[in-house]
C-alpha cells in the first residue's frame, strides 16, 4: 500500500512516518511540506526514493498513491480531504476532520459516493487505558452510566499555528476535541445540550482560549464536564473518570494508572 503523507512536519514525521515505516506492505511514496528542513529530515527518514513536495496538492494528486495521511493545518483538512477523495484515494485524516459541521458532512459525503475509507485521527479510542474503560462501562462494573469527566491541567500548548483562532478553529476543537471524543464514544448516546464558558485570563499574547469549562448533556440525564487550564504551574496530568450507580473508574496522570471503586446501592425502600 502507498502513502502519501500532506504535512511533514514534526508531528507528520513522529507519529506517521515512523510507524508507517515499521508497517509490512506499507510504503511512505510522498510526503509535502512548506519547510525544506522537514522534507530532508523526512528523506532521512524513509529514504532518497522519497517523493517530496512543497505544495500538499500536488501530493493529492498522485495517481500511482493507494491512501494519504492529512497531518496539516486543522484549517486545511477539508480541502486536502476532498481532494484526496476525489482523485479516488483512502483518507486518515487528523482531527479535527473540519472547522465546522458542514465541512465535515461534505467530506462524509464524498467518502461515501468515492467509497472509501474515510478514517479520523482519535488515537484516544485505540489506548489501552481507555479501551478497557470503556470495556469495563459496557460490562457493567460499574453499573447504569450517569456521569463523566476530564480535568486537564498542564502548561502552554507550543506556540506557532496552535496560538491561531483561524488555523485550529479554537482551543476545544484544537485540543480537547480527543476529550469529548470519549465521552461520545462511552456515554453511547446522542448528546442534546452543551454549555460553556472560557476565556483568555493569563497567556494574553495568544488568540485561543487558555481555561475553558464545559458541560454536555447527553439523552437520558447523563452528564460530562470537561475543565480545562492551560497555564498551570508543573501541568501536565489528565484525569478522566465516570461513575455510574453501582461504581466509579478513575484515570490519572495520563493514562497511567486505573483504580475501580465499586460500592453496594442502599436499598431505597428500606430508608
Amino acid at each position: 500500500m502507498r502513502i502519501g503523507l500532506l504535512g511533514a512536519g514534526w508531528f507528520g514525521r513522529e507519529a506517521h512516518i515512523r510507524n508507517l515505516l515499521k508497517l509490512d506492505g506499507v510504503e511512505v511514496a510522498a510526503v509535502s511540506s512548506r519547510s525544506e528542513e522537514s522534507l530532508a529530515a523526512s528523506r532521512e527518514l524513509v529514504g532518497d526514493n522519497l517523493e517530496t513536495f512543497t505544495d500538499w496538492r500536488d501530493v493529492a494528486a498522485l495517481d500511482e498513491l493507494d491512501a494519504v495521511i492529512i497531518a496539516l493545518t486543522n484549517d486545511e483538512h477539508h480541502a486536502a480531504a476532498m481532494a484526496a477523495l476525489q482523485s479516488g484515494k483512502h483518507v486518515m485524516c487528523e482531527k479535527p476532520l473540519g472547522l465546522t459541521v458542514a465541512e465535515c458532512d461534505e467530506i462524509i459525503v464524498a467518502a461515501d459516493s468515492a467509497g472509501k475509507v474515510l478514517q479520523i485521527g482519535h488515537e484516544m479510542r485505540f489506548q489501552r487505558l481507555y479501551s478497557h474503560m470503556k470495556h469495563m462501562i459496557d460490562r457493567g462494573d460499574i453499573g447504569d452510566l450517569q456521569l463523566m469527566w476530564c480535568r486537564e491541567f498542564r502548561g502552554p500548548m507550543r506556540a506557532g499555528w496552535r496560538s491561531s483562532e483561524e488555523k485550529t478553529g479554537g482551543t476545544i476543537l484544537e485540543k480537547n476535541v480527543h476529550h469529548i471524543d470519549l465521552f461520545n464514544w462511552m456515554m453511547d448516546r446522542p448528546p442534546v445540550r452543551v454549555s460553556a464558558h472560557g476565556g483568555t485570563n493569563v497567556l494574553t499574547d495568544r488568540e485561543i482560549l487558555d481555561n475553558a469549562q464545559v458541560l454536555i448533556e447527553y439523552e437520558g440525564g447523563r452528564r460530562a464536564t470537561l475543565e480545562l487550564c492551560l497555564f498551570a504551574p508543573n501541568g501536565g496530568d489528565c484525569e478522566v473518570g465516570a461513575c455510574g450507580d453501582k461504581g466509579r473508574i478513575d484515570t490519572k496522570n495520563q493514562a497511567l494508572e486505573l483504580v475501580y471503586h465499586g460500592f453496594d446501592v442502599p436499598d431505597r425502600n428500606r430508608m
